[in-house]
């Protein structure tokens, strides 16, 4: 639209123009006849002056100026008559000449519109290559992040097996980090040596294709700031021809002006259809059709080659894995090995203090002080693994001395009944002979009840010592496992702390028999209940 009001004020101007070089022609045409008027009535009124008023010199110069300024006066009004007439005439020429001038306009619009598409799609081809540059670039960082998260898990591994505190594993903890170290050595040579390789020689291929396209792209910028600035030229061209068109020319240059615009049209087309511009477009087309494949080419090959890395470094991970496990089970038959030495070694000292071997001067009896310290940090394991036995033995005693404190009572009651019916003297002189004869019995049945009570405080004691006892037994386990070879010492501490287990072991079977008397004791006095019952029932009448 701004190009419709500038070309529409340039044909007013050259409508103002032509009009005021016709008048001045028509001017010119009509000043020699309009001087040739003045000059005879200028001759006539000087004859006249002469003849007549010949003294008055002076008078006949205002005379002459008005006679000058009539002809002015007449020659205009005959110059507004002749340029009226020739205004009709070209009205329909100008007419003419503007539609002729709109239809040249649209054209170079047109032009102008096409020359605005070309560069806008060149553009569009410099975005799409900038956003594969950046794509390529984000598949580069993405395989650095797969190093790092590989040699992160390496580190992982190697911190979690030097948390070991075995010092029989730690020998095999070192062997692995070495061997890790090796492998991770090995992948960084492979990672440093292949992948770096090929992703700078992609690199450097995908610069090289994008110094290609670049050059091509300037190139087509080139061409088309050369058009656009012939199409320039020539429309500046054109105007100027126009500003400078005469009336009688203006159809002839309106003819040239229409031939040189369906030219550069013609020219346009060939350059939109020239076989430059398809190469072009071709190559573009092939070049980015190759950079996807080479993209998905190197993807794979990078897949490829990662999970054959991997799954190297986790077949050497399982190696090393089935190295420990038949490590750890060497080191449980050496430890095995060594229990079964203890032990032996302990029965040995148990026949020589059955034997009746006596303790040396140089007994260190603090060092069994510090062998129970020792074995405090075996209670743990053995204690989970014995806690259901106990606790079921506690309970099976517990039932055990509820059923005797019941029998126990009930004898108490009796027996206090048997007291009541001697005092009342219910029964007969017989029966209170017997009864009084089984006094000194009653006595033996209430010592017999202290010692029941007794031997259950002990039994109860003994399962708190039992406990002890598998502590200690615990704490034999795991001065066992960190013993290599022992010395003279500790067999000795040893030979105490055995002692010790077999004094308390003594203990137990003296608990255990009393136990069981005391079920034979109470079984005697049950059948002594059942006869006195008997003999109750069988009482004679008084």
């Amino acid at each position: 639209m701004a190009g419709d009001v500038i070309f529409g004020s340039d044909d007013e101007d050259e409508e103002e123009s032509n009009e005021s070089l016709e008048q001045e022609s028509t001017l010119e045409d009509d000043q020699p006849d309009s001087e040739i008027e003045a000059g005879e009535d200028s001759l006539e009124s000087e004859e006249e002056s002469q003849t007549i008023f010949s003294s008055e010199a002076d008078d006949t110069q205002p005379n002459e100026d008005d006679s000058t300024e009539d002809a002015v006066d007449e020659s205009s009004e005959a110059e507004e008559l002749v340029t009226e007439d020739e205004e009709s005439q070209p009205e329909s020429e100008s007419s003419d000449e503007s539609e002729k001038m709109l239809e040249i306009e649209e054209k170079i619009s047109d032009l102008e519109s096409d020359i605005e598409e070309l560069s806008q799609q060149d553009v569009s081809y410099e975005i799409d290559d900038v956003k594969q540059e950046v794509d390529q670039s984000e598949a580069v960082e993405g395989l650095q992040s797969r190093v790092e998260d590989i040699e992160q898990s390496l580190d992982d591994i190697s911190e979690n097996l030097n948390s070991e505190e075995n010092d029989d594993l730690r020998q095999d903890v070192d062997s692995l980090e070495s061997a890790v170290e090796e492998v991770s050595s090995k992948v960084s040579d492979i990672e440093s040596e292949n992948d770096v390789e090929e992703l700078e020689s992609q690199v450097e291929k995908v610069k090289d294709r994008v110094a290609e396209k670049s050059d091509l792209i300037e190139n087509l910028k080139q061409r088309e700031d050369e058009n656009y600035s012939d199409l320039r030229e020539d429309i500046e061209d054109v105007r100027e021809e126009i500003s400078d068109l005469d009336s009688g020319n203006l159809e002839e240059r309106i003819t040239k002006v229409e031939e040189d615009i369906e030219a550069l049209e013609e020219s346009l087309e060939d350059v939109k259809n020239s076989e430059d511009v398809k190469q072009v477009h071709d190559r573009l087309d092939d070049l980015e059709e190759s950079i996807e494949e080479v993209e998905t080419q190197a993807e794979q090959d990078d897949l490829r080659s990662d999970v054959d890395e991997i799954r190297e470094s986790l077949k050497e991970i399982e190696d090393d894995v089935s190295d420990l496990h038949s490590n750890v089970n060497d080191n449980e038959s050496s430890v095995e090995e060594v229990r079964d030495e203890i032990d032996e070694r302990l029965e040995n000292l148990k026949a020589e203090m059955d034997s009746g071997s006596d303790v040396p001067e140089d007994f260190d009896f603090q060092r069994i002080g510090e062998l129970e310290v020792s074995l405090d940090n075996l209670e743990t394991r053995v204690d989970k693994l014995e806690e259901r036995e106990s606790q079921e033995m506690i309970k099976d005693i517990r039932e055990e001395l509820n059923q005797v404190k019941s029998i126990v009572s009930d004898f108490k009651w009796l027996f206090n009944d048997f007291d009541d019916l001697s005092e009342l003297k219910l029964l007969s002189v017989d029966e209170y002979e017997e009864i009084k004869a089984q006094d000194a019995g009653q006595e033996d049945v209430k010592n017999l009840f202290q010692s029941v009570d007794e031997r259950l405080s002990k039994i109860i004691d003994v399962t708190s010592s039992a406990e002890d006892v598998k502590k200690l037994e615990q704490r034999v386990q795991r001065i066992e496992d960190s013993i290599d070879e022992p010395d003279d010492k500790l067999e000795e501490d040893l030979e105490a702390i055995v002692s010790k287990i077999e004094s308390q072991d003594k203990e137990i079977r003296e608990i255990r028999e009393g136990y069981t008397e005391l079920g034979e004791m109470m079984q005697l006095l049950l059948n002594q209940y059942r006869s006195d019952e008997k003999k109750d029932l069988e009482v004679p009448e008084l």
